[in-house]
C-alpha cells in the first residue's frame, strides 16, 4: 500500500508540474508578438511594475495590443507605485527601439 501511495505521490507531483509550466507559457505567450510602435493614450497595466536595469518595466494593455513599457527617470517612482488594473497616460517619446 505504500508503495501505491508513493507512486500515486509522485504522479500527482509531476501532473501538477505539467500544468503550471503550461499556464506559465500561454500567460507569456502575448509577449512573444511585441512590436515596437508608437503609444500615446492611457493603458491599463497587466502586471505590477518590476524593477530592471535601474528604471521600471510593466506589461500594459493599448486596446487589444500588449506592450513592455519601460520608464526611467522621475515618472519610473510614479509608476513603481502602481499596480495590477491600474491606468496610466503614457507618451513614447523613444524611437531608439531595434
Amino acid at each position: 500500500m505504500w508503495a501505491w501511495l508513493g507512486r500515486s505521490a509522485a504522479g500527482v507531483a509531476t501532473a501538477l508540474m505539467v500544468v503550471v509550466v503550461g499556464l506559465s507559457l500561454r500567460a507569456l505567450a502575448p509577449l512573444d508578438t511585441l512590436d515596437p510602435g508608437p503609444v500615446s493614450g492611457v493603458v491599463v497595466l497587466r502586471g505590477d511594475p518590476e524593477v530592471s536595469f535601474g528604471g521600471i518595466e510593466v506589461v500594459v494593455a493599448d486596446g487589444d495590443r500588449r506592450l513592455l513599457a519601460s520608464i526611467d527617470g522621475p515618472s519610473a517612482g510614479e509608476v513603481a507605485a502602481l499596480r495590477l488594473g491600474d491606468s496610466m497616460r503614457v507618451t513614447r517619446t523613444d524611437t531608439a527601439i531595434p
